[in-house]
């Protein structure tokens, strides 16, 4: 917990505290699929501390430029800072659950990402003879894995720390991974125990599946790439020069109107589809965004 969600629970945290108890575990379990380590009212301490900040600074920023405006309307001076704070203050409010939700999103694929990979792993461990405890161990040891090791990291911590039985740890890791995929894996593992699959035969069946499903996925990103750079190269460049010609035509007859669209488009519209296009392609790989 670094310094400003310390500060932020000792100011706010008693008033966090008397929330909704549901809504305080619902929180804490996206806060654990997130990987962020802190209580669900600290979090919501440094949500109430952040907004309240940052929507001063927008009171501050209003109260600056009504001073600096000429002839402003009575009320200028309260109505200005009153909107900056509510704009910041309610901006900050509502991006920190968007932050979040990406997070778990970001995590959840980087475990998809990793898990045919740890699952080859996992298999090359119980061929040669390590009991599950082991195999979990070994596996929450491997950091290449990234974020799949951590989730192995506390199924071993339930096991040594806490003294679960396997099934009990497994089932509390499928409850607060933000994968579907490992979610789904661990589910099968369940049911491969209480049924006495060996534990091979299993790994090796959700290690092939799921590489058949990574090449599936590739192969729909490869073609879903092709479409943005087919919509890339008609709305970014063809239609913008076909209408930057158009208006060039038209200014001659009707002036400086139609120079402004072009400065328009020039400045905003292409700048803009260009991001938005950017971030939906970013979008398809492992990271969100960050």
């Amino acid at each position: 917990m670094n310094g400003f969600v310390l500060y932020s629970y000792r100011t706010f945290g008693k008033w966090a505290e008397r929330g909704d108890e549901k809504k305080r575990k619902d929180l804490q379990q996206r806060l654990l699929q997130a990987d962020w380590s802190m209580r669900a009212a600290a979090f919501t301490s440094a949500l109430w501390m952040g907004a309240l900040l940052a929507g001063l600074w927008g009171a501050a920023l209003g109260l600056f430029a009504a001073l600096i405006v000429p002839q402003l309307p009575p009320g200028g001076l309260v109505i200005l800072p009153f909107v900056g704070f509510v704009l910041l203050g309610g901006m900050t409010y509502a991006l920190a659950p968007l932050l979040l939700s990406n997070a778990i999103t970001e995590r959840g694929k980087e475990i998809d990402e990793n898990l045919p990979h740890g699952l080859g792993y996992m298999l090359a461990l119980a061929n040669a003879g390590l009991p599950p405890r082991e195999v979990w161990a070994s596996l929450a040891r491997a950091s290449v894995f990234g974020p799949l090791a951590i989730e192995a990291e506390r199924i071993v911590r339930d096991l040594d720390v806490f003294g679960r039985d396997l099934l009990t740890a497994l089932r509390h890791a499928q409850e607060r991974t933000p994968s579907r995929r490992f979610r789904e894996f661990l589910q099968g593992a369940i049911s491969a125990f209480q049924s006495g699959v060996e534990l091979e035969s299993y790994l090796r069946h959700k290690g092939e599946q799921h590489q058949r499903e990574e090449v599936e996925e590739q192969l729909k990103t490869i073609e879903t790439m092709g479409l943005m750079a087919e919509a890339f190269l008609v709305v970014v460049v063809a239609a913008p020069l076909f209408l930057i010609i158009l208006l060039t035509v038209m200014s001659i007859n009707q002036g400086r109107g139609v120079l402004f669209m072009g400065y328009a488009m020039a400045l905003v519209f292409i700048p803009l589809m260009q991001i938005i296009i950017g971030a939906l392609v970013r979008s398809m790989n492992p990271r969100v965004w960050t």
